[in-house]
């Protein structure tokens, strides 16, 4: 582990420190990965791959069977047959009947699910390690002796036909798959991945059975299973289950692949919709491509967190209501987007924006610091993957199925080692302004953007430079008071109890697993001490709580808060109000996590509330918070009482 000076206090309560804490401390080394002492990985004589861990920091197990098929092994003649049979899957088998395969895993305790994407279909089920055998036959027998029942299928169609034209009414949704099809001229990517009304209804019982019957064979299979288990009794249980099934190669007939490059492509439109979609996209490799990680690091310096370039150039200055920016590899392919929903007043300042900050990137304006604040955002996402039995046996199975589920490792590895270089050589190579696909899918009644490609060029290069991003300050600690150590009280159910010198109680749970931290401050009161000519008055409060201290600018907030690999935000019920929350992903790479913890709860009664982030606190909440005066919002905090601190570690 990175952090260092770890100790304990004669209570037991953590201290760390470091000879200098506000230090940058970079490493390539992992901060937290599965030890592959501890997988147990098996081929069946049938081909079937299975992975087994114990993990005991809970009494529940994950069962994945994660099959390599979706929607890019579908041929033109059955788009969506793959989303199809997920959902036909758990509807009956032989020996248990339709709602049989739910009710008995309910009956132990657990719930089931699955998800259908372009290179994959995983099902999984999580239930308390006391059920595994039961829901091992379960998934054993959905997965080998799916009925598909031509009456039940004509029902679950019409469910389907739902589901996909909900999907047709999602603006987000739609931008998104027609930005695929714009930038792909053959592969299966640019097709509507779920399929649409006409070609669902066309599909048949004959046609479904062919595809499970192709596709769900064993050597085509990963079984993945983490939780609290005996290895050996797990792995026996499933040789009973799954040895006896038949082996086989699946058919595949794949697509055709692009060729040379994409060019500069615009497409626009418009619908009955309130706000702008706007997505710039690029053609990448795929998932295990060298250059991957490099460009999933680009993707987060541009668009992860409150402090990243385009939430500061677009979201911050109100061209946008949100944006972010990603780079999707399902497999043989990738896109790299940015994707932006804005007024329609102010897309083309949007899009500008956008394209600046491309820009600057292609110019070698990247900063180690903010290089290393998206490392630490990425790498606390893996970790927390990693947290429970579900998320590690996904892990597992995803990266197996791509060779070697030790291959995530390496893939991080990779990442944390990208250099600046690294980052612009990859933006200059692949998010070139040249090969850029633009969507923009605007309400009819907004005026039109560009007329075609080369306007929208223009539109983009065009004109003076957005004005650039202003330097963040450099960060001074603010020291706290010297205070005395919080007193150990007593401790309930795994939770310590500790109370300070001035009555505020502090509860710690030790959660063992990955490195984590968990941390907030919370207040008794809230909405409901609200009087009624102030309604809304707490939430106005909590979401100008991050937008700056008497210490603390909010840039600095968001910064300090991903350099930890989390974030700083706020929340409230009726009777509990939460101003500070560290978030899961505050790890403790990048120095003294109690430290900073301390300093940000201390900020708390510190809030200095601007009248420019009310203005955009309240615009962006519903109109009965609007008639709350300027003047009350600070009164927010004369309404709680009662301050606790609740903190959640991997250990003290």
């Amino acid at each position: 582990m990175p952090c260092v000076g770890i100790g304990t206090t004669p209570q037991g309560f953590a201290h760390q420190g470091l000879t200098t804490p506000n230090a940058l401390v970079t490493t390539s080394a992992p901060l937290y990965a599965i030890d592959p002492a501890s997988v147990v990985r098996t081929r069946l004589p049938n081909g079937l791959t299975v992975l087994i861990r114990r993990d005991r920091s809970a009494p529940v197990v994950a069962i994945v069977t994660y099959v390599s098929a979706g929607y890019f092994d579908e041929t033109d003649d059955i788009v969506g047959i793959a989303h199809v049979l997920e959902h036909m899957y758990f509807k009956g088998t032989p020996s248990r009947g339709v709602g049989e395969i739910a009710k008995q895993t309910k009956a132990v305790g657990g719930y089931l699910n699955a998800a259908t994407i372009y290179d994959h279909t995983s099902y999984y089920t999580v239930l308390p390690s006391s059920g595994f055998i039961a829901g091992l036959d379960v998934q054993a027998d959905a997965y080998a002796r799916s009925l598909i029942d031509a009456d039940e299928l004509a029902r679950e169609l019409e469910v389907i036909i739902q589901e996909a034209k909900r999907k047709a009414d999602n603006p987000p949704a739609v931008a998104t798959e027609t930005l695929y099809e714009l930038l792909h001229d053959r592969h299966r990517i640019r097709r509507w991945r779920i399929g649409r009304e006409p070609g669902l209804r066309t599909l048949t019982r004959d046609a479904l059975i062919g595809f499970y019957r192709n596709f769900y064979h064993p050597v085509n299979t990963v079984l993945s299973i983490v939780g609290d288990i005996d290895v050996e009794v797990a792995l026996a249980e499933v040789e009973r289950a799954y040895g006896a099934l038949p082996s086989g190669e699946p058919s595949r007939y794949p697509g055709s692949t692009e060729e040379g490059v994409a060019g500069f492509r615009y497409r626009e439109w418009t619908g009955d919709i309130g706000q702008t979609q706007l997505a710039f996209g690029w053609r990448t490799p795929g998932t295990t491509h060298p250059d991957t990680p490099s460009l999933d690091l680009l993707a987060s310096v541009l668009g992860s967190g409150r402090a990243s370039r385009l939430y500061r150039a677009v979201r911050e200055r109100r061209l946008a209501s949100s944006v972010s920016a990603y780079n999707y590899t399902p497999t043989e392919i990738g896109v790299f987007v940015i994707h932006a929903e804005t007024p329609p007043a102010t897309v083309g300042d949007a899009a500008r924006g956008i394209w600046d900050q491309l820009r600057s990137i292609h110019d070698g304006d990247v900063g180690e610091l903010e290089i290393e604040r998206a490392k630490r955002i990425l790498e606390s996402q893996f970790v927390r993957r990693l947290e429970d039995m579900e998320g590690q046996a996904n892990y597992l199975a995803e990266w197996e199925a791509q060779g070697d589920w030790r291959m995530g490792e390496r893939y991080l590895e990779r990442l944390l080692t990208t250099t600046r270089d690294d980052l612009v050589a990859v933006g200059n190579r692949y998010v070139h302004p040249d090969n850029a696909g633009v969507v923009v899918y605007r309400p009819a009644s907004s005026a039109e953007v560009a007329t075609d490609a080369d306007a929208m060029r223009s539109l983009l290069d065009g004109g003076p430079r957005p004005a650039g991003l202003t330097p963040p300050l450099p960060y001074s600690p603010h020291v706290i008071p010297p205070a005395s150590a919080p007193v150990f009280e007593r401790e309930e159910s795994g939770v310590r109890v500790y109370r300070t010198a001035n009555g505020i109680p502090i509860l710690v749970r030790i959660k063992p697993g990955a490195p984590l931290v968990h941390a907030g401050v919370y207040f008794a009161g809230g909405c409901v001490e609200e009087p009624a000519e102030l309604a809304g008055l707490t939430s106005l409060m909590v979401r100008t709580a991050i937008k700056g201290t008497a210490v603390r600018s909010a840039l600095q907030i968001a910064e300090e808060g991903e350099m930890l690999g989390g974030s700083v935000g706020g929340g409230y019920r009726a009777g509990e109000l939460r101003v500070v929350d560290l978030g899961s992903g505050e790890t403790c790479r990048g120095g003294d996590r109690a430290a900073r913890r301390r300093r940000a709860a201390s900020d708390a009664s510190r809030r200095r509330v601007g009248d420019r982030a009310i203005h955009r606190a309240r615009r962006r909440d519903c109109d009965a918070r609007r008639h709350v005066p300027l003047s009350d919002a600070p009164r927010g905090r004369d309404c709680v009482c009662g301050t606790s601190l609740w903190i959640t570690a991997d250990r003290e």
